[in-house]
């Protein structure tokens, strides 16, 4: 059985986003070609987060998470390579595509994960492991959601 459950989001992002650009454009004197740098590049940053980020879901498969980033990013993480999960803040180290800092570690096998390193998250000082941080709006919903998937494998 399906179930989806959408990203948190958090105000900071849209205010880093739709207001940082255009302050900037302002501060250029109009007509010069610096500005038209900046707002190519304005253009560029709001289209590549729209379609890389933007929309992020998670969801639940019979047999694997599926993790949704965007239009193009899908990850399948099956239930039985979830070594464990657990709530944490994102700190400056970790790398990973959410949109809020109160996160979902899914702690998974490094090996079999490496080639999607874009959609998971690494941790700047190294680990045999790679995770997943997620974000959902309903954080405590989706970890006992998970937990009862983890829990229904064959031992």
């Amino acid at each position: 059985m399906q179930k989806k459950y959408k990203a948190k989001c958090d105000w900071w992002i849209f205010v880093l986003l739709f207001f940082s650009p255009p302050l900037i454009i302002l501060a250029e004197p109009s007509g010069s070609t610096a500005t038209y740098v900046l707002i190519a590049a304005a253009i560029f940053i709001y289209l590549l987060f729209f379609s890389i980020l933007l929309p992020l879901s998670y969801i639940f498969e019979e047999d694997f998470l599926l993790i949704k980033a965007g239009f193009f990013l899908r990850v399948k993480i099956p239930y039985a390579d979830i070594l464990s999960v657990s709530q944490m803040k994102m700190s400056f180290f970790d790398k990973a595509p959410v949109t809020s800092l109160d996160c979902v570690k899914i702690k998974l096998p490094m090996a079999k994960y490496e080639s999607k390193i874009f959609i998971l998250a690494t941790h700047a000082w190294g680990s045999p492991y790679d995770y997943a941080l997620v974000c959902p709006k309903n954080k405590m919903e989706f970890i006992v959601e998970l937990e009862e998937r983890i829990s229904r494998l064959p031992s």
